[in-house]
């Protein structure tokens, strides 16, 4: 077992810093900085444009939206021809977004594809192309996954996008303190032994996982769910609110709910709902990466720290279940995961 995924969870914030770095650089981004953005993508790419749409109407920009890549099919007959759709696909190999894209260019919108493979159908189809530079070129295209690096569960991919997006929809950078993020998330990391124990700690036998955030924290618990879930752990992400009118009906002694609660106002809305939850025997545990960081973060900062956070719990949970950490599933139906997905998600249609 190699772990692969423990060391891209290590690389984060030097990786981070470079992009940064790299953002700042990019004529091609200014193009698409503080335009009436739509950011666009499936799976983690779709997690990362609703956390960062969420976190510019946080600050008061309402011209930056989220959608699925598929909502295209919808919403290409009104793009205006100054909107700039932003499409997110590791791989460039995502038929759906690669349909996005071909969609929103006929509507006369500018479309910049951020991704691993710049020689792929992705970045034929954008009008511009961003190289997040997240794998080694040479790596792609090999393996049951071409454009991929590793197969799924990715890491580091979702926060260098993530990071990117918060680069176009930020007017000011320095407004947004992204400088500050490299370091945040090592800071993170070097509280790691801590976040381990307290999942080891509360993980102990449930059988179902539910992730709760809510505002720029939904899409994060989406993003923890789906790591779970990776692992083979049964999981689900909701709304903190939601949550009580819908899988709070089936929760009982067998689950965990984890509630993402990083700032004042989202623990004490935790805390008046969790008394509810303790007579059906629910478990319910707080996340508050302040905890081992030491620190009290701002918004965007808290969002980074709790996806990383999201990566540790994820991989305790599979060590702690005997799961293989480089495998889909942790190696469980591994193979009949491969064919589902390449006939689910590779082999979808492109209008």
């Amino acid at each position: 077992m190699s772990a692969w995924i423990e060391s891209e969870i290590v690389e984060q914030p030097g990786l981070l810093a470079r992009t940064l770095e790299r953002c700042g650089d990019d004529a091609t981004l200014e193009t698409y900085r503080g335009t009436r953005l739509h950011l666009v993508g499936c799976g983690d790419m779709a997690f990362a444009s609703e956390a960062a749409a969420w976190l510019a109407r946080c600050r008061g920009q309402s011209d930056v939206q989220a959608h699925f890549s598929m909502s295209m099919r919808w919403l290409k007959d009104q793009l205006s021809t100054d909107a700039h759709v932003v499409c997110g696909s590791i791989s460039g190999r995502t038929p759906r977004t690669i349909e996005a894209a071909r969609a929103a260019r006929a509507s006369g919108a500018r479309v910049l594809a951020l991704t691993d493979n710049v020689d792929s159908v992705l970045a034929e189809a954008a009008s511009d192309v961003f190289d997040l530079q997240t794998s080694p070129r040479e790596a792609l295209g090999q393996g049951e996954y071409p454009g991929y690096h590793h197969q799924v569960p990715q890491t580091k991919t979702f926060l260098v996008t993530l990071l990117t997006q918060c680069a176009l929809v930020s007017e000011e950078r320095e407004e947004w303190r992204l400088s500050a993020l490299p370091e945040h998330v090592a800071q993170v990391l070097r509280g790691a032994p801590s976040a381990v124990e307290a999942s080891t700690e509360v993980l102990e036998d449930r059988r179902r996982v539910i992730v709760l955030g809510s505002g720029p924290f939904l899409p994060i618990a989406k993003y923890w769910s789906a790591k779970l879930k990776e692992y083979a752990i049964d999981s689900q992400a909701q709304c903190v609110e939601e949550y009580n009118h819908l899988e709070m009906f089936q929760a009982d002694e067998g689950t965990l709910v984890l509630v993402l609660a990083p700032d004042g106002p989202s623990r004490r809305r935790a805390d008046e709902l969790s008394e509810a939850w303790t007579p059906l025997g629910a478990k319910t545990a707080l996340i508050d990466p302040r905890e081992w960081v030491g620190s009290a973060p701002d918004l965007l900062t808290s969002v980074f720290g709790l996806a990383v956070t999201g990566q540790l719990w994820a991989v305790a949970a599979a060590k702690r279940l005997g799961r293989d950490l480089d495998l889909w599933l942790g190696g469980e139906r591994t193979e009949l995961m491969n064919t589902v997905s390449q006939i689910a998600i590779r082999g979808s249609k492109i209008e």
